[in-house]
């Protein structure tokens, strides 16, 4: 059997996660200034029930989301250097 990367395809997908998570991180970052906007202008029953599933469910899941994007472009890139790693010792 044989095991073929295309290095290259391998390292755009790696840049695509780092943008994607780059534009995520910014997104995430003004969200959290609207939350802090809204935080002792908005009152009653509805806002605490905003801001409890903010800070329990919406923000959390963003924030995995983020670390998933952020493992993966990390796990593409060691299986690049692992591949590469191989064949240099193959070529040996």
């Amino acid at each position: 059997d044989r095991i073929e990367v295309d290095y290259a395809e391998l390292e755009k997908i790696i840049q695509q996660l780092r943008g994607r998570n780059d534009h995520l991180d910014q997104h995430y970052n003004l969200l959290l200034s609207k939350l802090r906007d809204l935080d002792g202008n908005w009152e009653g029953k509805a806002a605490n029930q905003f801001f409890d599933e903010m800070a329990d469910k919406t923000l959390p899941a963003y924030r995995r989301l983020m670390h998933v994007l952020a493992q993966t472009q990390s796990g593409l890139a060691q299986v690049a250097t692992t591949m590469r790693a191989a064949e240099e010792q193959a070529g040996n």
